[in-house]
């Protein structure tokens, strides 16, 4: 994994996002034993919020069905992702409840 830049958005394993405050050597050889274990816990990384989000996760209350990159397509389109009522590109990103945070909260019946 490459170099974590101050302002990018990481996710970690427990599905919490955050954004980074720091640079963050992700070689962790080179980075203090306190900071491995943090370092070990990071999933993904990346200065674009929807390459962060995964298929599950609930974004602006809805749930993501589908991601779409179209990188390969023309020269300045917008990635963006598809919910079950709607499309959202990052800059109408407001809220979101990864797949992990919602299964360590949910109250299921019967259990």
């Amino acid at each position: 994994m490459e170099e974590i830049q101050i302002g990018e958005y990481v996710r970690n394993k427990k599905g919490i996002i955050y954004k980074s405050e720091y640079n963050i050597s992700t070689n962790v050889e080179n980075i203090p034993e306190k900071y491995k274990k943090l370092v070990d816990n990071i999933v993904k990384h990346s200065k674009n919020i929807i390459e962060i989000i995964k298929i599950n996760d609930y974004v602006n209350g809805e749930r993501v069905i589908k991601i779409f990159n179209p990188e390969f397509l023309e020269v300045g389109k917008l990635p963006y992702i598809i919910t079950e009522k709607s499309k959202f590109e990052e800059q109408e990103i407001e809220t979101i409840l990864t797949k992990e945070q919602y299964e360590n909260n949910v109250f299921r019946i019967g259990e």
